[in-house]
């Protein structure tokens, strides 16, 4: 879940923090296959290749709540 705790963690002001914040609320249900190159999404009963653009979707809703939670952190002067 993203929090402003988490956004204090400077090892998650980074892209690859970014990634690690995407694993941390998809990780159970997203997944890349490297024979594919697709990524791939569970919608309950099975692992579907993402054509609709759920992933892209999933990334802006982890960027927007960023954004949102970043306005509740105290500017420590960095």
């Amino acid at each position: 879940m993203l929090t402003a705790k988490t956004l204090q963690d400077r090892q998650m002001l980074t892209e690859m923090g970014n990634g690690e914040m995407f694993l941390r609320v998809y990780g159970d249900k997203a997944r890349y296959c490297y024979q594919m190159k697709r990524w791939l999404y569970w919608d309950g009963r099975r692992w579907k290749v993402d054509f609709s653009g759920k992933l892209e979707q999933w990334g802006r809703e982890i960027v927007k709540g960023l954004y949102s939670i970043a306005a509740e952190v105290e500017d420590t002067g960095l």
